[in-house]
């Protein structure tokens, strides 16, 4: 929740500290910036919530953001990992024939019906959240700028006319002692800032209800894919790709091994991103991925080289194994023991991201409902224009003023922020693990 109080005050004065005291809540984070070769710039940026919580971007995932594996790539880029599987069952049988795995139909008969299913269903439920879902997100990037455009506008961009300008006259020298409350012009200055704040209550109640739409939107979609996951599940159990065991120890041990070995690697690269990113951001706004083909992106970030080089290893040794081993009757074996083991990396990761960007999405909703009942409460008590509004403002004038420039300044701190995000996903670089493999688009 937004830590934008939401009591009732009774005086003017502490309503506009209410309604100043930290507007835009959680919707940023203020990190270090780097270069490209990962040197501290001594600048700081933003990140916008959506970011920190999975939508683009390896993310930082804070604590009460509850998550079986809290290091894997994020939804923006798992979407499109998704879309490489087969998109019917035509497909499916072309590129995995049945009458090619031998091996897997004596294992179980059932699995390669099983597994086309929960390959189809899956590619279906992200196809669908990236037709019917993903412009949500800009939506959201859209109404958060134009609220916070408008709130930095009106508070000080507008010069006397703003609200600064209006609270400065309103506690001038003129309006030092009792009884100038009732002269013609206090009142109308009065009713003018009553006015913006009622305005701008409107806009960000408008926003909140907007956003809470877009939320509720883009949960429909993601229920689809979360339905998937127990499907998904107990195909990769069946696989044993977890374990070891099962199907994939009927091909050979050492393929096991080494899926399992370039897993870790994977998540390793992951988990060493995300460990960067809690505490710094780069100063660019470019973000690049490479592609495993059976094990989906990491990051292509210089923060990570080592761990990238790791992953270079462990997939050269993967496919050295299976160009050694595979044959005529294992080719298409080791083909679908890999898709299986994308399937359930992206699965994974894309359960557990839609659900963290529900999150997020909760966050900013709340923080737009804050922002509109604590501007509705000064407005409604500004509009009183009496001794006790003047008294008020007099007497908490320092803070007031204080409060808007700070007010401000988060308000162009999330701006930045959401611009920085809407660069990045308009800059996806991706290539892939070896010069050979050629990287899905994510534009």
């Amino acid at each position: 929740m937004s830590t934008t109080t939401s009591t009732s005050p009774t005086d003017i004065g502490q309503a506009l500290i209410n309604a100043l005291n930290n507007p835009t809540g959680n919707l940023t984070r203020s990190l270090l910036l780097v270069d490209e070769d990962g040197n501290i710039t001594g600048e700081k940026g933003s990140r916008f919530i959506l970011q920190s919580y999975g939508y683009l971007g390896t993310c930082y995932f804070p604590s009460r953001v509850p998550s079986t594996n809290p290091v894997l790539s994020d939804l923006r880029v798992s979407l499109v990992a998704s879309l490489t599987f087969p998109v019917d069952a035509p497909s499916f049988e072309t590129l995995y024939p049945k009458a090619s795995l031998q091996s897997l139909n004596s294992f179980d008969p059932l699995l390669y019906q099983a597994t086309e299913t929960a390959v189809l269903d899956f590619w279906n439920s992200c196809n669908d959240f990236t037709q019917y879902a993903v412009s949500s997100f800009w939506t959201v990037f859209i109404e958060t700028r134009i609220l916070c455009q408008a709130l930095a506008d009106q508070f000080t961009g507008a010069g006397e006319a703003s609200l600064q300008g209006i609270i400065s006259m309103l506690t001038s020298q003129a309006y030092s002692q009792p009884g100038s409350e009732n002269d013609f012009e206090f009142k109308g200055l009065a009713q003018s800032a009553s006015e913006m704040l009622l305005n701008l209550s409107q806009l960000a109640n408008q926003k909140a209800s907007s956003i809470q739409g877009l939320t509720a939107s883009i949960a429909s979609q993601a229920s689809k894919i979360q339905t998937t996951r127990k499907e998904v599940d107990a195909v990769v159990k069946k696989f044993g790709l977890n374990s070891g065991d099962r199907y994939i120890s009927t091909l050979d041990e050492t393929l096991s091994m080494n899926q399992i070995v370039l897993n870790n690697s994977v998540e390793e690269a992951q988990a060493a991103k995300a460990d960067w990113d809690r505490e710094m951001m780069e100063a660019n706004t470019a973000a690049s991925y490479i592609w495993i083909p059976v094990a989906g992106w990491i990051s292509g970030s210089n923060a990570i080289l080592t761990k990238q080089e790791d992953v270079r290893m462990a997939w050269a040794e993967y496919q050295a194994h299976i160009g050694n081993k595979s044959t005529d009757a294992t080719k298409t074996a080791y083909a679908l023991v890999g898709a299986v083991n994308l399937l359930s990396l992206q699965n994974q990761a894309i359960c557990d991201r839609v659900r963290s960007v529900g999150v997020a999405l909760q966050e900013i909703q709340s923080t737009f409902v804050a922002i509109g009942n604590n501007l509705g409460q000064a407005s409604t008590l500004m509009a009183a224009a009496d001794d006790s509004v003047r008294t008020s403002l007099i007497a908490n004038k320092q803070a007031i003023q204080a409060g808007i420039t700070k007010a401000v300044q988060e308000f162009q701190d999330t701006l930045s922020a959401v611009q920085a995000l809407i660069a990045i996903d308009s800059s996806i670089q991706t290539s892939g693990i070896t010069a050979d493999i050629n990287a899905p688009s994510v534009l």
